[in-house]
């Protein structure tokens, strides 16, 4: 996906490098916040960023495998896409073997 427009653009490189940094920043800064109050009240708060923490990385691992297994399915179509054209350019005039190419029949079933 990182190959393709927005994800291959200097803007979106420059973002994702720098997003990082930012929202270390903002959990510093949280984090001195909490010194200053109360000690109930900075381990409420203390409790809530840590299930945020939870959440956000079980959300991570899920985009992480929704972005691969959408990966997977591009390269499949990319060697669709080229099979269709390249049988239609062959100057021969013959189609593409069946064998040529992968084909996952769980996923486009015949």
């Amino acid at each position: 996906m990182f190959r393709y427009p927005p994800f291959n653009s200097p803007t979106f490189h420059q973002f994702a490098a720098t997003s990082l940094s930012v929202v270390d920043h903002a959990e510093e800064e949280v984090h001195h916040a909490l010194k200053n109050l109360p000690e109930h009240v900075a381990t409420t708060f203390r409790g809530l960023a840590s299930g945020i923490k939870m959440d956000q990385h079980s959300q991570r691992i899920d985009s992480d495998a929704r972005w691969e297994a959408m990966g997977g399915r591009l390269d499949e179509l990319t060697g669709l896409l080229h099979m269709l054209v390249g049988g239609k350019s062959s100057k021969s005039g013959s189609k593409t073997k069946k064998g040529d190419f992968y084909f996952r029949r769980d996923i486009y079933p015949a």
